[in-house]
């Protein structure tokens, strides 16, 4: 079992709302104390509200070699 002083990665969803702002800043904190990569993840709940939102092509660190 993985101890928590062996975290190396927080994952945080943020919509961009009041309350993912909190959230993201508790997340830097925890990431911070334990020295972890930090990704904010941004979803929504209805794709269709972002249909004008250009999202530009990006290619994505693969978490699969990650030792766990």
């Amino acid at each position: 079992m993985k101890r928590i002083d062996q975290i190396q990665s927080v994952v945080t969803p943020v919509d961009f709302s009041d309350n993912s702002k909190l959230i993201a800043e508790s997340a830097v904190f925890m990431a911070g104390s334990f020295k972890a990569n930090l990704v904010l993840l941004f979803v929504v709940q209805k794709f269709e509200d972002y249909s004008g939102f250009f999202v530009p092509q990006q290619q994505f660190p693969s978490f699969a070699n990650q030792r766990s």
